[in-house]
C-alpha cells in the first residue's frame, strides 16, 4: 500500500474509533466491585437527580426514571434501579400508573436524545388528563449504537455496520436477566395495587429486549387465560405490551403465536401483546433480512417457510398480520366502548380524531380493522386474511390475545418516526384504554 494509502486508511481507522459511542452509562456511575471482605458499599458517587428528569405541568411534576444497562443485561447501577422502582412504587401507591419504555437501534439516555424527548411529552400528557391520577415514566436504556450517528462524516456507517452487532448485544440483554428483574418487580407492585397500571413499551431491537425479557411470561399468561387452557388465573407481567417496529425475526413469535392459536379465550380475556409495524418501515422491510439472510448463511431450514419466518421481521411477516391500521375519516359509533373493546360486526373500531385548544383537528381519525375476510386489511397484506371460526377447525380464535398490527405511511413514515402525532395518539389511547379497567382490561375480538 502506497505511503497516501496508509495515511487514508489510518485516517478511517481513527475516524471511526472517535464516532464509538461510550462503553459506560450517561447519567450514573457503574457500582463498585464488592470491598476487600466481600461487602457491597453503597457508590459514594451515586447522584438521584441525575437518574431523573422532570418537568412542571399544571404545578405538578411529570416524571421519568432513568435505569441504564451495559452489554451483557445487568445494571449499571442498583442504586438507580432501587430509586426508579421507589418512585414506580410510590406512584402505585397513590393508585397512580407506571409506563416503561426501551428504545432502540440508535438511541440512548443521553441528555438531548430524541426518544427520552419524547417520551417524557407522553408521560406529560398522561398527567394533563389523568384528572389527578398520576404516571410516571421508567426509561430503560442501553447502547443502542455502538458509533455515534452525530459524528460527521462517518456517523452515517452506524446504519451499515452496527445491524448484527447491536441485534446480538440486545437480544443479550433481554436474556441477561437484568430487564426482567426490573420489570418482576414492577409487575409485582402492580399486583399489590390493583387500582395502578402497568405498561411497558418497546421500540426496535428495544423490543427485541423486551420480548426475550418476558416471552415466556406471556405464554404461561395465555395458557391460562385460554379457556379450558386449565391452570389458575395469574396476572401478567403487565396491564398491555407494546412492541413498536421491534426487530427480531417472526420465528421467535412463532411457538408462542402458535400456542395461542390452540386456544379459545372468554370474553374476559384481556390482550396480552400488541405489536405495530410500518409498511414503510425500512429498518425491518429491507435492512433487516438482509442482515438475517447473512446471518443465517449456515442455518439449516427444512423449508422456505422456515426460512422466511427466520428472515423477516415480525411485523412485516403478512402470516401472522391480524390487523390493519390506517389514517381514515370515520365517525365513532354511538356508546363505542374504548380502545380495545370488541369490535363491532363491521370488524372495525373508529379511533376518533383529537381536536386541539383552538376546535380544529390537529390529529386525524384512524380506522382499525381485523383481518377476517379478503380485501378487509388490502392496504398492508392485499386479499390476505385470517378466519375467525372454530379453533378445532384451524381457523383463528375469537379474542385472539395477540394484535399484530401493521400500518402505514399515514401512521408511520418509517422505523423511528414513532412519535409523530397519530402514533403517538395511537399509544396514548392505548394506555387510556388500559386506565379504564382494572387488571382486565377489554380485548379486540
Amino acid at each position: 500500500m502506497s505511503r497516501a494509502g496508509r495515511f487514508l486508511a489510518f485516517m478511517l481507522i481513527a475516524a471511526l474509533l472517535s464516532a464509538c459511542m461510550p462503553q459506560g452509562p450517561f447519567r450514573v456511575s457503574p457500582d463498585l466491585p464488592p470491598l476487600a471482605n466481600g461487602q457491597l458499599a453503597p457508590n459514594p458517587l451515586f447522584d438521584a437527580s441525575k437518574s431523573r428528569q422532570c418537568e412542571s405541568i399544571s404545578n405538578n411534576e411529570s416524571c421519568i426514571n432513568f435505569v441504564e444497562f451495559d452489554e451483557f443485561g445487568n445494571a449499571f447501577s442498583r442504586q438507580q434501579l432501587n430509586a426508579g422502582v421507589s418512585a414506580a412504587s410510590d406512584t402505585a401507591n397513590k393508585k397512580g400508573d407506571v409506563v416503561v419504555y426501551i428504545h432502540g437501534w440508535h438511541h440512548s439516555s443521553r441528555p438531548g436524545d430524541e426518544d427520552v424527548d419524547n417520551f417524557q411529552k407522553l408521560i406529560n400528557r398522561a398527567n394533563l388528563t389523568g384528572k389527578g391520577r398520576k404516571t410516571v415514566g421508567m426509561y430503560l436504556s442501553w447502547r443502542g449504537d455502538s458509533i455515534d450517528t452525530d459524528t460527521p462524516l462517518v456517523g452515517f456507517s452506524s446504519y451499515v455496520l452496527t445491524f448484527w452487532d447491536r441485534k446480538s448485544t440486545a437480544q443479550n440483554i433481554g436474556a441477561g436477566g437484568g430487564v426482567s428483574e426490573l420489570l418482576r418487580k414492577l409487575s409485582n407492585i402492580r399486583e399489590e395495587n390493583p387500582e395502578s397500571r402497568l405498561v411497558i413499551i418497546g421500540h426496535s431491537f428495544g423490543g427485541a429486549i423486551l420480548y426475550s425479557s418476558i416471552y415466556q411470561t406471556l405464554g404461561d399468561q395465555i395458557r391460562r387465560d385460554a379457556k379450558g387452557g386449565g391452570g389458575a388465573k395469574m396476572l401478567s407481567v403487565a396491564d398491555l405490551v407494546v412492541l413498536v417496529n421491534p426487530a427480531f425475526e417472526a420465528m421467535r413469535l412463532k411457538p408462542l403465536f402458535d400456542m395461542a392459536r390452540s386456544y379459545d379465550y372468554s370474553a374476559e380475556t384481556r390482550p396480552s401483546l400488541v405489536i405495530v409495524t410500518t409498511t414503510a418501515d425500512w429498518a425491518t422491510k429491507t435492512t433487516f433480512p438482509l442482515g438475517r439472510t447473512f446471518g443465517t448463511l449456515f442455518q439449516y431450514h427444512p423449508n422456505h417457510d422456515y426460512w422466511n419466518l427466520d428472515t423477516t421481521a415480525v411485523g412485516q411477516y403478512e402470516p401472522f398480520i391480524t390487523h390493519q391500521l390506517i389514517v381514515k375519516e370515520c365517525e365513532p359509533q354511538d356508546q363505542q366502548p374504548s380502545l380495545l373493546k370488541a369490535l363491532n360486526p363491521n370488524r372495525t373500531y373508529c379511533i376518533p380524531a383529537r381536536k386541539g385548544v383552538d376546535g380544529l383537528v390537529d390529529v386525524p381519525s384512524m380506522l382499525w380493522t381485523r383481518c377476517e375476510e379478503p380485501g378487509d386489511c388490502e392496504k398492508v397484506i392485499g386479499d390476505k386474511y385470517l378466519k375467525r371460526g372454530a379453533v378445532e377447525q384451524g381457523y383463528m380464535p375469537y379474542r385472539f390475545p395477540i394484535a399484530n398490527i401493521r400500518t402505514d405511511v399515514s401512521v408511520m413514515k418509517g422505523h423511528t418516526d414513532i412519535w409523530n402525532d397519530r402514533m403517538s395518539n395511537f399509544l396514548y389511547e392505548l394506555l387510556s384504554a388500559v386506565r379504564d379497567r382494572p387488571i382486565v382490561v377489554p380485548m379486540i375480538e
